[in-house]
């Protein structure tokens, strides 16, 4: 007896669906040929290790520009800030000092 009429003479002794077993029998022979005889499971698919390499490339010259402009900036900064110092001590100056028209401190 061959393999086909032995899988047959088994479905109709059990009642099974031939073309059930038959996909079943194919898989699992299948499996067992790509994967070995192991598990009933085919092992988990590896997954793709994703590596982030993170490069920082400098550029000298850029750097050194960004550094002067940056101290120019800090300079104008503290500029500013002197000449608000000086508006506020006049407005204060002025506060202190208030007079009328005819110029008489009130």
């Amino acid at each position: 007896m061959d393999i086909t009429q032995e899988i047959k003479t088994y479905c109709k002794a059990n009642n099974l669906d031939y073309n059930k077993i038959l996909n079943k029998i194919i898989k699992n022979g299948f499996s067992i040929e790509k994967y070995g005889v192991l598990s009933k499971e085919p092992p988990p698919t590896p997954k793709p290790v994703i590596k982030t390499v993170k490069e920082y490339v400098t550029d000298d010259t850029k750097i050194t520009e960004l550094v002067e402009k940056l101290k120019k900036v800090e300079l104008e900064r503290d500029e500013l800030k002197l000449k608000i110092n000086e508006l506020s001590q006049e407005i204060e100056n002025i506060k202190n000092n208030k007079r009328d028209i005819y110029d008489e401190r009130f």
